[in-house]
């Protein structure tokens, strides 16, 4: 069974996310999440999946404006993966985003996940471009 829960950077949990953000987005690119400057994630939402009381899955919102929201690192380790357990989140996101009155959730999606949030209701609104070494493509959503 899949459990949601809610926290802040702040949240000893954090330091989980990290290192599932890490091992998921950063590490298979050669790159370095701790090199990164991530006081950005202070004011980000934070969700977690967990599965049974392991840490499964995580995704962050980034409020841009009173309106639009970003969906971000959105990360599930492979184990967890093809289980339904990156919809919980993103459907949950959604969940979020709209009861803190958001009406728009962007995002940029990695080529190889746009079908997943396709598949999710989003829409491409950008061509393709580079992002953290691997192609991109900016994608949204009208949730309110």
């Amino acid at each position: 069974m899949v459990e949601i829960r809610y926290i802040t950077s702040k949240d000893d949990a954090y330091k989980q996310v990290l290192q599932l953000r890490n091992a998921v987005l950063r590490a298979p690119l050669g790159m370095n999440l701790y090199e990164e400057d991530l006081t950005r994630d202070e004011n980000d939402h934070i969700l977690l999946a967990y599965e049974n009381t392991e840490l499964a899955g995580c995704v962050m919102l980034k409020p841009l404006d009173a309106k639009e929201i970003k969906l971000r690192a959105m990360a599930v380790y492979p184990r967890f993966q093809r289980k339904g357990i990156g919809k919980k989140l993103v459907e949950s996101a959604e969940d979020l985003a709209r009861k803190k009155g958001y009406e728009t959730i962007v995002l940029h999606a990695r080529v190889v996940a746009r079908e997943f949030y396709s598949n999710m209701g989003y829409d491409a609104v950008s061509d393709e471009f580079i992002e953290v070494t691997v192609p991109h493509v900016a994608m949204q959503k009208h949730i309110g």
